[in-house]
């Protein structure tokens, strides 16, 4: 329909300025006889300048096209399939003379896809029904506000497909996800994105500083597919990993190698605490270092005794030592390090049982006493120990090595007294409770060697200092590796069975029938002990008799309750079984990833406070564990549950952000906040280009733990940081650019893009270009008038001046005649005047 509008309709405005112009000309010097001219002359320039202002169109109803051509130069297509395409469209071009057409199809330097079809868009005339067709593989970014931008101006924008023959290239690595920040050692996944233009096999090669760590073959269909790999980056540093997929055959071998930068930083370091010192190494500690972990193994009384010196850790394992032979300032110091700096706690029980005491530790593990099990009494424990001479040696070393395990042990309700013999009770300690615990492992660890064998002796003295106090429980360790007379001795022990005291016997050297009668006659459990370093588990286990823990001794294979990651590869039905384990149950809102045949929890974690800690209720030494660990679940179960139970970095200390330059494509700007607002200090932040390229990246505060710096892309680059005053790095991004990746990523037409792209652009997806050419409907157009009304606003203001400057004789000759006219009728007044006055 056609018709008038106004881009500007505000300037319409402008015609207010009419009257006033009349006005203006009516009191002017103008020659009276022009004036009105004058004024028509002025007053249509005015408002055809207004209407020029108003920018005035016109809508008229056309069929007619004009068409402009773009074709799309990027290497992503073939130079021989480009050339071909660029020939057919001009020779159309040639042939078809009605439509107006625009060419857009040579390259223009520093222009892009989007920016030729902005201009395609603006060089159409508007008093046409205007179409672009750009021949394209559809893979070129920011198109789409481009397009859409051209249709709401009343363009259309059509496509034809290009990039499928011949093929530019056959397969390429589009990107790769590598986390920027590991630790030496620690396994990572990445993933790597493939894009093929057919099915085929390639193979995919891994390098860490030119060093092939991964080699192997790998189907993959047409299309982009992602292939997941697991690595291990093992020394520390700025590490560049190099992916390169190789084809069975390609064009364009550039795309094939992706690289990334990797900050990788020290091993995890782990803390093993053991009642048995190194050496031997414990068999938990060669699993975590097999498993690439630094681990430090102490005893309890090693232990830290604040959260500052476990800083340096991010895991502490508990390996089968009873709660009670760490000090309070040790409990603490590992609870504040759980709770507070957000830390790992893997707790092996063993045999121990899982009780109440002591709260400071008890409470932060996933695991507590059955409800139905009560608290036993208090323990009286007296160990009565060989030191004659032929226990000099090892077996001397190792029999106080036991005793002070066996101390360690107790309850902090419980009472030790010790009777060391040889040819006499030679050295007595009447029982004392746990506060005296130094002194008494001090005494434990001096005794000597020498004598004879008298176990009546021994036995008699225990008698002396057995307390008569019925609330406690009463118990006998007897150690002996050699013969003594059998009547006195077996007399003594019904002497002690009669007082209600149980004796337990541990023969060295093998079984003894005397040794044997004694344990059966105190109603204890009788021991033969082949080698000396199985006393520190007998005398462990000894020192709990009659407050026997819950557990179950027998095999017993785990059963998964709840699927989890560090269990993936861990097959309980193959492996050995186990020989034991305690009796807990849960607590509320542990996980518990491990149970029994029972349904008692064999493995459990939870999360207490910013850290987590995990509970295991069996063992990793000793029977309960030793046919488990010739099997490969043993390793594998640990490994990876020591690195999940890792302690994280605290990313909220420091965090790196990239973003684009305003200003700049090739940089980018690197944002980093800390936690401290109040810290003047600039965190210490890192850019890396390659393994020996680190540099110091300077910063600009921008506001309170706000600081800015920038960096160029060029062929990729790496960024970590550290919060002030600290060395290990706990944030780092990173960008890669192996390559031009919009251009060289992907080929092959992409007909999802080219279709939503026709969509926005209310145009059509052809494969002929004559296509384009199909009429349509009559539409209005715009035909913009301001130029014309420009000229006759400048012709009618023209005419106006032309008026004015008429020369005084044309003035004269149009103006006598009225002259005359008015002469005669002054004339004829005056006559008739003069007439009435004669009458």
């Amino acid at each position: 329909m056609s018709g008038f509008s106004f881009d500007w309709p505000f300037a319409l405005w402008g015609l207010a300025l009419v009257p006033v112009l009349v006005v203006a000309l009516r009191r002017s010097r103008a020659v009276l006889s022009l004036r009105v001219p004058v004024t028509l002359t002025r007053v249509l320039a005015l408002v055809l300048v207004v209407l020029a202002m108003a920018d005035a169109r016109l809508h008229w109803p056309t069929d007619r096209l004009a068409v402009a051509v773009v074709l799309d130069r990027s290497e992503s297509i073939a130079a021989q399939e480009r050339d071909a395409w660029s020939q057919r469209l001009r020779q159309l071009m040639d042939r078809e003379e009605d439509p107006a057409w625009v060419d857009l199809t040579t390259p223009v330097p520093g222009q892009g896809l989007g920016d030729q079809i902005a201009s395609a868009a603006a060089l159409l005339p508007t008093d046409r029904v205007r179409r672009v067709l750009v021949a394209t593989d559809g893979r070129a970014p920011g198109i789409a506000p481009v397009i859409e931008s051209a249709a709401r101006a009343g363009v259309s924008v059509w496509s034809i497909p290009m990039g499928g023959s011949p093929h530019a290239d056959q397969l390429s690595v589009v990107s790769a996800s590598v986390p920027r920040l590991v630790r030496a050692g620690e396994t990572v996944t990445i993933d790597v994105q493939v894009f093929s233009l057919e099915a085929q096999r390639m193979t995919l090669k891994l390098s860490i500083d030119g060093q092939v760590v991964s080699e192997e073959g790998v189907d993959v269909p047409a299309g982009e597919i992602t292939v997941r790999r697991e690595l291990i980056f093992p020394d520390e540093g700025v590490r560049r990993l190099e992916i390169q997929a190789i084809p069975a055959r390609d064009t364009l071998a550039g795309n094939n190698v992706w690289t990334s930068l990797v900050r990788v930083v020290p091993p995890a370091r782990v803390l093993l605490i053991r009642p048995a010192p190194p050496p031997p190494l414990p068999p938990l500690a060669t699993v975590l270092e097999e498993a690439r972990l630094q681990v430090d193994v102490v005893t309890p009384a090693d232990a830290p005794r604040s959260a500052d010196e476990l800083e340096r850790y991010q895991l502490v394992v508990v390996d089968e030592v009873v709660p009670d032979q760490l000090q309070d300032a040790q409990q603490q110091a590992i609870r504040s390090w759980v709770e507070d700096a957000g830390g790992g706690l893997i707790t092996v029980t063993g045999a121990n049982g899982v009780r109440r005491e002591p709260a400071t530790f008890r409470e932060i593990e996933p695991i507590q006493p059955p409800r139905a099990i009560p608290e036993s009494p208090p323990l009286e424990l007296i160990l009565v120990i060989d030191r004659s001479s032929s226990m000099s040696g090892r077996r001397l070393e190792m029999a106080r090595l036991a005793a002070v395990e066996a101390v360690r042990a107790l309850r902090a309700d419980s009472r030790v007294g010790v009777v060391a013999f040889s040819g006499a009770a030679d050295q007595v300690i009447a029982p004392m409770d746990m506060t005296h615990r130094d002194w008494i492992i001090g005494f434990l660890s001096s005794i000597g060697s020498g004598g004879g064998t008298d176990i009546a002796a021994a036995l008699q003295a225990a008698q002396t200092i057995v307390s008569p106090d019925p609330a406690v429980t009463h118990h006998v360790i007897l150690l002996s590796d050699g013969i003594s007379s059998s009547g006195p001795a077996v007399g003594e022990a019904q002497v002690l069975a009669w007082r209600g005291v149980s004796i337990s016997t541990i023969s060295l050297g093998g079984s003894n029938s005397l040794m044997a009668d004694i344990a059966r006659i105190g109603g204890g459990r009788h021991h033969a002990a082949r080698d000396p370093s199985e006393l520190p588990r007998l005398f462990a286990r000894e020192a709990q008799y009659r407050q026997p823990p819950p557990f179950v001794e027998e095999e017993t294979r785990p059963r998964v309750a709840e699927p989890m990651d560090f269990l993936e590869g861990v097959d309980f039905d193959t492996d050995p079984p186990l020989e034991g384990y305690v009796i807990a149950e849960p607590r509320e809102g542990a996980e518990t990833a491990l149970v029994s045949p029972e349904g008692d929890p064999l493995l459990a974690l939870w999360y207490v406070g910013a850290g987590r800690v995990m509970s295991f209720t069996s063992a990793t030494a000793g029977p309960w564990a030793d046919q488990w660990r010739t099997g490969p679940g043993f390793r594998t179960l640990w490994s990876q549950a020591a690195w999940e139970m890792l302690r994280p970095r605290d990313q909220q200390q420091l965090q790196i952000r990239l973003d684009p330059h305003p200003l700049d494509v090739g940089t980018r700007l690197v944002t980093v906040t800390t936690a401290d607002l109040g810290s003047e200090d600039a965190p210490e932040v890192v850019v890396s280009r390659g393994p020996n390229d680190v540099k110091p990246l300077p910063l600009t505060r921008r506001g309170p733990a706000l600081w800015q710096g920038e960096t160029a892309v060029n062929d990729g680059f790496i960024v970590w940081g550290s919060p002030p005053g600290e060395d290990e790095p706990v944030a780092a991004v990173g960008e890669d650019r192996p390559y031009d990746i919009d251009e060289l990523s992907r080929f092959g037409p992409d007909l999802t893009s080219l279709e939503t792209w026709v969509a926005l652009g209310n145009g059509s997806l052809v494969r002929d270009p004559r296509d384009v050419l199909v009429r349509s409907d009559r539409v209005t157009t715009m035909v913009a008038l301001r130029l014309p009304i420009l000229a006759l606003a400048l012709i009618s203001y023209l005419a106006s001046v032309l008026l004015q400057r008429l020369p005084r004789n044309v003035r004269s000759a149009v103006t006598t005649p009225a002259r005359k006219d008015t002469t005669s009728r002054e004339s004829n007044g005056q006559t008739g005047h003069a007439a009435r006055r004669a009458a």
